[in-house]
Parts: structure tokens; C-alpha cells; sequence
């Protein structure tokens, strides 16, 4: 009894909420530097973005700073400027390789009458050694699908942290949780140094992804032609699409599944459109840069994701209080304050489409 008497205090206070208002204020600050200052190894343009912070509530883009000096030097002495572009962007255009491994830089920025400064040390090459598609057969939880996995070694000497950065279709995978972070060939520092690539590292550029009636789109898929029902819709993934100008449009058939996806360009990447009674699809593609970052690098972007990826409804209860992130951006005035983060990334990239050559049966 005395637990159905608690219940209803909740629900009682949780239909009140729903129906109140809170104004929160939040207390004004000074704008402050935002430093974006993430380079990677490499010929042609190395760039900078500055920009100051802005309020809470503010939907704008953040104002961009122009008229700041931006350099970066070496230890031996070369200095490499940036040059402003008038848009918040300093640009270094270098014809040859950018970036000597085991070098370490230091960032320089006068800006409002103070000097800001960071250093990172360039990491090693880790190489991509192929990309493959393993073959998931249909069963009772789903239909068929394949899903990619990529092969790379991490050397000897406990240490490497990694970033990576995945494609799909040409589209990257920007969300919160595809932010992909691991240190050495496992998760954290020391375990499986100089090994393959684990299993579950391996397989992380997979999305697993729903369209807004919750049929489930396969990973990955071979090239295929669809062609029109008797009412002029095509069915993909068990959902109903209607071809609309330049995209496919899913045609929702009860309730909705929010986050879901509810179109497909028809741009090629994959679906494109034969006539007005055919699509045409390629096979699935994937594109990946794993960027040897600085183990700094690695616990910055661990607190992004954290601060990024908050849980929604009820579990919000429990989540840890948003906190400013850390950086490795120092600047004269202590009383000064400055965000963001200076890094310099080794990386080497793939690509691969889903063909018979890269295809798996064997796991």
C-alpha cells in the first residue's frame, strides 16, 4: 500500500511538471577565446578557427574572431603562419608534408592585447590495413545485413591513442556516440599494446540505424534495383517511399519513431533514380581516417562525448552535471579564461565499397 501511495506522488508530481513553466536565469559572463585548433599531418591547407563564446540560450552561430595573429613553431626553430581569412578560419597552405613524427609544436596566438599558447607532440603513423564486410544472415530479430570491420596493427610501446573518423556512404558519422576513441589496440592504456586491433574496436563504424516507422536499415548492402509498387511507391526496408524531386521520402504507417530517418537523397550515395518506375542502388560504401592523436586528445574528446551524449527522459535524473571541458590552451593573463584544444594528428585512411573481394562469410 505504502508503495502505490509513493507511486502516485510521482505521477501526480510528474503530470504538474509537464504543465509548468521555469524561467531559469542563467548568470551573464565575459566572451572568452575559443581556440579550434586541430591539425593533421599532411600537404595543402591546415587550418585554425577562432571564436568567442556566447550565451546559453543564444541559437546564433558563435561570433567568429578576425585579426588575430596565428602561428605554429617547431622545436627547431621553423614558425608557420596562419593566415586570417576574415571568417574566423587561418589558413597555412603547405605544398609538402606538414608534420615530422615524434616533433613537437607550439601554438601561438596574439589576440585583444594577450598571447594564448599550446604545445603537442606529432604522433606516429598507424596504418588502415583493409576494410572487410561480414555476412549476417537473416533470423527471427531481423533480415539479413552485412557489417564492416576494419584490420590495423598497433605498434610496441604502451601509449597510442586513437580517433576514429568514419564515412558512410560518403556521410559522415558525426553524432555523439560515433565519436570512436580507443587507446593502444584496446580501450584503455596497457591493455593489448602492440596486437591487432581487437574485435569490438574493429566493428565500431557500424550504425545501427531505424527509419521513422522502426524498420531496421541494414548496415551495409549490395547494389540492387527497386522497382515501383502498383500504387507508384517503393518499398525499402519494409517501408512504403515516395519519390519526391531530388529524394525518397518515407511514408510513415503508425506511430513515429523520433530520431528515425525519414528520407533518402537520391544522389547516388547509394539510392539514385532510374526512371519514374525504377531506383537504382549502389552497393554500401565506407571511408575511414584513423587519426593517432595525443593521449590529452583522447581524454578531451572522452569528456566531449560525455557532455554531448546527455540521456534523455527519466535517466537524466542520474546523469553527471555538465561541466566546462578541459584544455591545453594557456594564456598570459590568469585571470583570462580560454576553451577549446591544440592538437596534431598522424592519420592514414581507407575506403572500401561492398563487393565480392570484401566480403566475409567465415564469422
Amino acid at each position: 500500500m505504502k508503495s502505490n501511495y509513493i507511486l502516485s506522488i510521482v505521477a501526480a508530481l510528474s503530470l504538474f511538471a509537464c504543465e509548468t513553466i521555469v524561467d531559469v536565469k542563467v548568470n551573464e559572463t565575459e566572451t572568452y577565446l575559443v581556440v579550434d585548433a586541430w591539425l593533421t599531418r599532411g600537404p595543402g591547407d591546415h587550418t585554425i578557427k577562432l571564436t568567442t563564446t556566447q550565451p546559453y540560450y543564444d541559437n546564433q552561430l558563435p561570433p567568429v574572431v578576425t585579426d588575430a595573429s596565428v602561428r605554429v613553431m617547431d622545436s627547431n626553430g621553423n614558425s608557420y603562419d596562419f593566415i586570417d581569412q576574415d571568417n574566423g578560419e587561418y589558413i597555412y597552405n603547405s605544398p609538402d608534408t606538414f608534420g615530422v613524427a615524434g616533433e613537437t609544436y607550439y601554438l601561438q596566438i596574439d589576440y585583444d592585447g594577450h598571447t594564448y599558447g599550446a604545445s603537442a607532440t606529432l604522433p606516429r603513423h598507424v596504418s588502415i590495413d583493409s576494410i572487410t564486410y561480414t555476412y549476417e544472415p537473416k533470423s527471427a530479430f531481423g533480415p539479413a545485413y552485412y557489417y564492416s570491420q576494419f584490420y590495423g596493427l598497433d605498434p610496441d610501446g604502451v601509449g597510442d591513442a586513437y580517433w576514429l573518423k568514419a564515412w558512410r556512404n560518403g556521410k559522415f558519422l558525426g553524432e555523439p556516440e560515433q565519436i570512436y576513441l580507443f587507446f593502444d589496440a584496446s580501450f584503455s592504456e596497457g591493455n593489448g599494446d602492440g596486437i591487432p586491433f581487437i574485435f569490438p574496436i574493429r566493428t565500431f563504424a557500424n550504425p545501427f540505424l531505424s527509419d521513422i516507422n522502426g524498420n531496421f536499415i541494414p548496415n551495409y548492402d549490395v547494389a540492387d534495383t527497386i522497382a515501383a509498387n502498383n500504387d507508384g511507391t517503393f518499398t525499402i526496408n519494409e517501408s512504403k517511399v515516395e519519390m519526391s524531386g531530388d529524394h525518397l521520402s518515407v511514408i510513415l504507417d503508425g506511430e513515429k519513431n523520433d530520431g528515425g530517418v525519414s528520407r533518402y537523397p537520391l544522389d547516388g550515395e547509394p539510392y539514385f533514380q532510374i526512371d519514374n518506375n525504377t531506383i537504382g542502388k549502389k552497393a554500401d560504401s565506407l571511408y575511414l581516417e584513423l587519426h593517432a592523436i595525443s593521449p590529452e586528445a583522447w581524454f578531451f574528446l572522452t569528456r566531449l562525448q560525455q557532455e554531448a551524449n546527455r540521456p534523455e527522459g527519466f535517466g537524466a535524473l542520474f546523469a553527471t552535471p555538465p561541466a566546462n571541458l578541459p584544455t591545453n590552451i594557456l594564456v598570459d593573463d590568469e585571470e583570462i579564461s580560454v576553451a577549446g584544444f591544440f592538437n596534431f594528428s598522424n592519420s592514414s585512411s581507407l575506403g572500401q565499397r561492398l563487393n565480392e573481394q570484401s566480403v566475409r562469410f567465415d564469422e
